[in-house]
């Protein structure tokens, strides 16, 4: 069995920061990094938005990146010291990365570190507070998901804290159609910016990621990569062209060295459901594999992209700029993505293996609101 876990409650766009105003409680803490957010009023505006639901706020400020052990431990206390209801963190990731770690020592103050970094081997949260994230990044996306990353500097090694338990319950995310408005608001010319190395990983990517973003796309990727380690072969061609396209439903048989491999392909809830129905009733037309996207035309129409106002001819165009960018691509295939290959090699093991499977399978549970 696996799981996926995503906070309750996800707000973005113009007004999301004043849902803060109608959270419930006594006291809330403040979690954030440097000094963006108090430079730009964005903690001020949500302090402000706290106190306005009859919230008392104290402030944890100064968070480093790379957050440290001793970091948390200090947050912690004076969480506990202060006795939150709401853990409330901003940023980037590493003040919601403390903010997570500081979270748990205040719940259970007899927790230690090495405790904290059990693989999914944490006690049950929420028995003193709720957790929000407010991301100024699109990075790590630690503030959808249930991991951390804490430093200790003393052993020079980063440690992750993986536990569905420390899952936001509430998450206020940035939009691509937001970030273009603050870099047009802060008159920031991309082109004349100094050139600067990614964060390790997130600077080595392929193609096959690229392509994660239009419907078809990720089914493509996995084919790719399946199709080498199932055959030991090169693939003869990379583009699969019967995997794409912008029909609700799209069905293709693929050659996978003589073995047939048939895939459905569905963006949209509603074509969704119709394969739903079709695999509850017993899978009559034989599919191997199925890639859904809520979507219409995958992530490149999703919510918070910029708008385009039901004009499928938009959707083709960043279609087609995807794939554009996939084959221009020096790498193509995710199984060869070093950083990729890294984290298997040091840290999952191997591909299918027990914590891969714990960590990125997935199955669905109701959650209640809070």
């Amino acid at each position: 069995m696996a799981r996926f876990t995503l906070p309750r409650d996800l707000y973005h766009g113009k007004g999301a920061l004043e849902e803060l105003k109608h959270f419930e409680g006594k006291k809330a803490v403040v979690c954030v990094g440097g000094g963006s957010m108090k430079r730009f009023g964005f903690l001020d505006r949500a302090v402000g938005y706290l106190k306005e639901a009859g919230m008392e706020v104290e402030l944890i400020e100064g968070i480093e990146s790379d957050p440290s052990v001793e970091t948390v431990m200090k947050g912690a206390q004076k969480m506990i010291e202060f006795q939150p209801d709401w853990i409330i963190a901003m940023g980037g990731g590493s003040p919601i990365d403390a903010a997570k770690a500081m979270w748990i020592k205040y719940e259970y103050p007899d927790v230690t570190f090495e405790d904290m970094c059990k693989v999914f081997g944490l006690p049950k949260l929420r028995q003193k507070a709720h957790f929000c994230a407010i991301s100024s990044t699109s990075g790590t996306a630690t503030e959808v998901t249930a991991f951390s990353i804490i430093t200790d500097y003393q052993k020079g090694i980063k440690y992750p804290i993986a536990d569905f338990e420390i899952t936001p319950d509430v998450a206020i995310v940035l939009s691509t159609r937001e970030l273009a408005r603050l870099i047009k608001l802060k008159d920031i010319n991309l082109a004349e910016l100094p050139e600067s190395e990614f964060d390790d990983p997130l600077g080595e990517s392929t193609g096959a990621a690229v392509i994660f973003g239009s419907t078809g796309g990720v089914i493509e990727a996995a084919v790719r990569t399946a199709y080498e380690i199932q055959t030991g072969k090169p693939l003869p061609k990379l583009d699969f062209e019967e995997l794409r396209g912008f029909e609700g439903i799209r069905v293709a048989t693929i050659d996978v060295d003589g073995i047939p491999l048939k895939i459905a392909v569905a963006h949209g809830l509603g074509n969704a459901k119709i394969l739903c129905d079709e695999v509850r009733a017993g899978n009559p037309n034989g599919y191997h594999a199925i890639e859904v996207m809520a979507c219409k035309g995958g992530c490149i129409g999703g919510a918070g992209q910029p708008y385009h106002h039901g004009d499928e001819q938009v959707l083709l165009k960043r279609m087609k700029a995807i794939y554009e960018i996939d084959k221009n691509m020096p790498i193509r295939k995710s199984h060869e993505n070093q950083s990729v290959l890294a984290l298997y090699r040091d840290y999952y093991g191997e591909p299918g293996s027990e914590l891969a499977h714990h960590q990125l399978h997935t199955h669905y549970i109701p959650q209640d609101k809070y």
